[in-house]
C-alpha cells in the first residue's frame, strides 16, 4: 500500500466528434477538489474541431487541450494523454464516456498501490462486473476465467485510474511480435501488458461511469 490517494490528473483521449461527452466529464469534474488538471489529447484534429474544443472549454482553468498534427490512433494518443498529465495517479476516460465523482470517490476513498489498476464496477446501463469483485484480476486468475464473456468485455471496456509512471512502463515495453497500432483492442492489448508487467485489475465497489461506446 502506498497511502490514501491525493491530487489526480484526467487525461482523456480525444479523437472525432465526442465533444458532447468530454465536456460532460469536464463539467462534473472540474470543480472536485481532488482533480488537478485534465488533459484533452487532440489526435490529428482539424483546425476547426480544436478550436471549438478550446472555445469551450475556456472557461474551465484546469483544462488543458494539447493538440498532435500527426495522427497517432488510439493507444498512441492513450498513452501521449497519460504523458501530459501533471499528476502521480491518472484517470484514463474514454471520449466518449461520461464520469463523476460516483466514478473517482469510491477509488479516492482507498489506500493506493501502484501495481494495480482501479476498475469501474458499473459502465451504465449495460455493463456490470459486480461478479469479480475482491478478485485481483492477474496473469495468474485469467486462466479461471477467460472464458466468461463479461471478463472479455471487462478487458476491453477502459475508464480505470492507475499509477501514472507504472502504468507506462508497462504499457510502453517492448515485448515480441509487438503490434503498433491495435484496432478496436487497444485497451485490451494495453492491459495484457499491464498484466505480463505484474499488474492486476482490481474492481473497486460502487465506482461508476456512463458508457456510451458499449450500449
Amino acid at each position: 500500500m502506498e497511502g490514501v490517494l491525493g491530487m489526480i490528473s484526467i487525461a482523456i483521449p480525444y479523437h472525432g466528434d465526442r465533444l458532447k461527452w468530454t465536456l460532460q466529464t469536464v463539467l462534473n469534474c472540474h470543480n472536485l477538489n481532488y482533480v488537478r488538471d485534465i488533459v484533452i489529447a487532440m489526435d490529428s484534429p482539424t483546425r476547426t474541431e480544436y478550436k471549438e474544443v478550446c472555445h469551450r472549454t475556456r472557461n474551465y482553468s484546469k483544462v488543458r487541450v494539447v493538440p498532435c498534427e500527426d495522427r497517432l490512433f488510439v493507444l498512441k494518443n492513450k498513452i501521449r494523454a497519460v504523458e501530459l498529465c501533471t499528476q502521480e495517479w491518472v484517470a484514463l476516460i474514454d471520449s466518449d464516456n461520461v464520469v463523476s465523482n460516483r466514478f473517482l470517490a469510491p477509488i479516492m476513498r482507498l489506500p493506493l498501490n501502484k501495481d494495480i489498476i482501479y476498475c469501474p464496477e458499473y459502465g451504465v446501463t449495460k455493463l456490470d462486473y459486480s461478479e469479480f469483485n475482491g478478485l485481483d484480476i492477474g496473469f495468474a486468475t485469467v486462466s479461471k476465467i477467460k472464458n466468461n464473456p463479461r471478463f472479455a468485455m471487462l478487458l476491453n471496456t477502459g475508464n480505470y485510474l492507475f499509477n501514472k509512471k507504472r502504468w507506462l512502463d508497462a504499457v510502453k515495453a517492448p515485448v515480441d511480435n509487438e503490434i503498433e497500432n491495435p484496432w478496436a483492442v487497444d485497451v485490451l492489448w494495453a492491459n495484457y501488458k499491464c498484466l505480463k508487467s505484474g499488474m492486476v485489475m482490481r474492481i473497486v465497489r460502487g465506482c461508476t461511469s456512463v458508457s456510451y461506446t458499449h450500449l
